[in-house]
């Protein structure tokens, strides 16, 4: 069974001083832009990646096959569909619990 299409895609390999102004102009000449995030470790940095979020999976997709490759700064960024895990997905089970001792 296919996968819908997606509006929602993943940017990889950008340079860490790369704005969300600076992605969101890059993106914006393929269609309308509803969401740019660029998330940040715990020390504040860009984590080397983006998310770009457009009204419709054509105007996603029609951003793919112009913008791969693209040169950003010293950097070509890869551009795809966003693999993000969903919220249905079953989470992951810790292990379970040790017995505890009995006493005597």
């Amino acid at each position: 069974m296919a996968e819908a299409p997606t509006n929602r895609l993943y940017v990889g390999n950008i340079p860490w001083s790369t704005t969300v102004d600076e992605l969101r102009g890059i993106f914006a000449q393929s269609g309308n832009i509803t969401l740019v995030d660029i998330p940040t470790g715990r020390q504040g940095r860009s984590r080397g990646y983006g998310i770009v979020e457009y009204a419709s999976p054509n105007e996603a997709a029609g951003a793919i096959q112009t913008l791969d490759g693209h040169a950003l700064g010293d950097r070509n960024i890869t551009v795809r569909e966003d693999k993000a895990p969903t919220k249905s997905a079953p989470a992951k089970s810790s292990g379970g619990g040790g017995g505890g001792g009995g006493g005597g």
